[in-house]
């Protein structure tokens, strides 16, 4: 399990530096290098789980997981925010530009008010139980869980993939890839190379997703001009034509695998 004890290791030393880095300075990438980092971590307890059955993986991760629920809205309208420059319509719609931001402030302010000296210890006391755990525990074949793993995505891949439960589908392939990655990738045959590919697409389709599905539950053309809300429909429209394109290309991908 030295593996494992030097992974979570590395993960502890991130997560603990993020706790503690100042607010100014955590910027759009230190947003999405937490979400990452708690991804990582979220694959390893249920590793650890799987190892030691009496081990509540959601339970010793929940102090971080209400931060990494913090910080999801914050990550969805900062790609918002990408998306309008991608396309490159930032700087025609100022008003929804100024308008992101202010709303992107004001869940930075929750996210570190709930990120406090309180929450930062209570994280720290799980940290000290998981390693004291993976020190404990003894070589475990992790084979099986694995295969499980794969063959709950094949099994989705199976019933088709639909825009409801897509993005389920990416979160399974996530964890299967920061198995993978904790444990070795080379020794596990049952590795695709095109996981990272899926993962990739379906990142491209969810950020879309997300944006299109904002858009029909908010009123975000209240506050633009005539003129920045042609703009921003065509924009929409735009984003939508290339959701449902990328959604092909899963599809098509999907198809390769099974």
């Amino acid at each position: 399990m030295e593996h494992l004890l030097n992974y979570f290791k590395y993960r502890k030393k991130a997560l603990s530096f993020l706790l503690r880095y100042s607010k100014r300075k955590f910027s759009k990438k230190a947003f999405h290098r937490f979400r990452v980092e708690v991804k990582r971590l979220q694959a390893l307890l249920f590793l650890l789980q799987c190892a030691e059955p009496s081990f509540d993986a959601k339970s010793a991760g929940k102090p971080i997981q209400k931060l990494f629920k913090k910080a999801g809205p914050i990550r969805e309208m900062q790609l918002e925010k990408d998306l309008l420059t991608e396309y490159k319509i930032v700087e025609q719609v100022p008003k929804l530009k100024s308008q992101l931001n202010n709303e992107i402030q004001k869940k930075r302010k929750e996210f570190f008010k709930s990120r406090n000296l309180s929450k930062s210890k209570k994280i720290q006391k799980r940290f000290k139980r998981i390693q004291k755990l993976i020190k404990k525990k003894k070589s475990f074949d992790f084979t099986l869980f694995i295969e499980d793993l794969w063959e709950e995505i094949l099994q989705m891949m199976a019933k088709g993939i639909r825009p409801e439960n897509a993005h389920l589908l990416r979160k399974k392939l996530k964890n299967y890839h920061y198995s993978l990655e904790i444990l070795g990738k080379g020794n596990f045959p049952i590795h695709i190379p095109q996981v990272e590919e899926l993962i990739h697409l379906l990142g491209e389709w969810h950020d879309r997703d997300d944006f299109l599905t904002r858009v029909e539950k908010e009123n975000l053309t209240s506050q633009l001009t005539p003129e920045e809300e042609d703009t921003f429909r065509e924009f929409v429209n735009q984003v939508r034509r290339d959701s449902s394109e990328i959604f092909q290309i899963v599809g098509t991908k999907l198809s390769q695998i099974q």
